[in-house]
C-alpha cells in the first residue's frame, strides 16, 4: 500500500492526511497485515470491501487509531493543572470532581491525572471524590490501559517519586498500583457516538485525537458533543499544537497555557 492508496482510505473515513503524515508508516503496516489476514489481493480490492462490508469497515476504522502518548506529556500542562487549574476548581468546593479522558489510548493520561490528584492531596489535604472516566474506541488499547502494565521505556517521563510510590515491578514490567487502577472507569466509546454516561464534567482531556486525525468537517459535530458535556466554566484540554475556533464551540482560550479552553 503506497501513500496515495492510504490517502484514499483516509478520505473515505474523513481523516486528515497532515495528521497522519508522521505516523503513516506504522498505520500502513497495520492495514497491510489486516489485508493479508482477510486475503485481500491489493489496496483497490481492500477499498472496495471497505465500502461494501460494514464489519470490515469498522475494523479498518479501528486500525486507524493511534496510541502515541506518554506519562505527563507536555510538562507545562501538568504544572498548570497542579498549580492553577485544580486549586481554582477545588476552591469552588465541588461535591465531586468529574474528569473525562476522551481517547485515552494506552491510559498514560488518565494515570497521570490520578497521580497528580494524589500528590495534590498531600499538600491540600482531603479532596472531594474523583470520578475519572477514560474512553477509547480501540478495545485492545483499553485492555492494556486497564491492566496498568508498562515497560521501563514508557516511564521515562515519570518523576522518580511517582515511580516509587505508584508503581510496582512485576514480570519485567512496571505496573500501576491496584488502588490507582480501581479509581478509573474504563469505557469503550467512539467519539462520533453519544457518550452513555450522563454526568457533566469539570475537565475533559481531548488531546491529539479528533483535532489531529480528523478533518474539520468530520470533527465539528463530535467536538461540539464533547464540549456540551462540560459544566459552565469547565475546562477542555486539547494538544498543545491543536487549535479550536472558540466562536464555534462557546469557548475561550487560556492565555497561561496553550491547549486549555474554558467553556463560557
Amino acid at each position: 500500500m503506497n501513500d496515495d492508496q492510504f490517502r484514499q482510505i483516509l478520505d473515505y473515513f474523513g481523516m486528515s492526511w497532515p495528521g497522519y503524515r508522521k505516523v503513516r508508516k506504522g498505520v500502513i503496516k497495520r492495514l497491510v497485515r489486516h489485508m493479508q489476514k482477510e486475503n485481500v489481493r491489493d489496496a483497490c480490492d481492500y477499498m472496495q470491501r471497505i465500502r461494501t462490508q460494514p464489519a470490515l469497515q469498522r475494523e479498518t476504522r479501528r486500525l486507524l487509531t493511534v496510541s502515541i502518548s506518554s506519562f505527563f506529556r507536555d510538562r507545562f500542562l501538568w504544572k498548570y493543572l497542579g498549580e492553577n487549574l485544580l486549586p481554582e476548581l477545588l476552591s469552588q468546593k465541588p461535591a465531586r470532581v468529574n474528569v473525562w479522558s476522551a481517547g485515552c489510548a494506552l491510559g498514560q493520561e488518565a494515570y497521570s491525572f490520578v497521580m497528580l490528584w494524589r500528590l495534590l492531596s498531600d499538600v491540600a489535604g482531603p479532596l472531594p471524590p474523583l470520578f475519572l472516566l477514560a474512553t477509547d474506541m480501540n478495545r485492545e488499547y483499553l485492555e492494556t490501559a486497564a491492566s496498568g502494565f508498562y515497560t521501563e521505556k514508557m516511564l521515562k517521563e515519570v518523576p522518580e517519586d511517582c515511580l516509587d510510590r505508584f508503581f510496582q515491578f512485576e514480570n519485567d514490567c512496571f505496573v500501576i498500583r491496584k488502588d490507582l487502577r480501581d479509581g478509573i472507569s474504563w469505557l469503550h466509546h467512539d467519539l462520533s457516538d453519544v457518550l452513555p454516561v450522563q454526568d457533566p464534567f469539570h475537565i475533559i482531556f481531548m488531546r491529539n485525537n479528533l483535532l489531529t486525525y480528523c478533518r474539520k468537517e468530520t470533527h465539528q459535530v463530535p467536538v461540539k458533543r464533547v464540549v456540551d458535556r462540560l459544566i459552565a466554566g469547565g475546562s477542555l484540554i486539547v494538544g498543545a499544537r491543536e487549535r479550536l475556533s472558540c466562536d464555534d464551540f462557546g469557548l475561550s482560550g487560556v492565555c497561561d497555557c496553550p491547549g486549555v479552553y474554558r467553556k463560557i
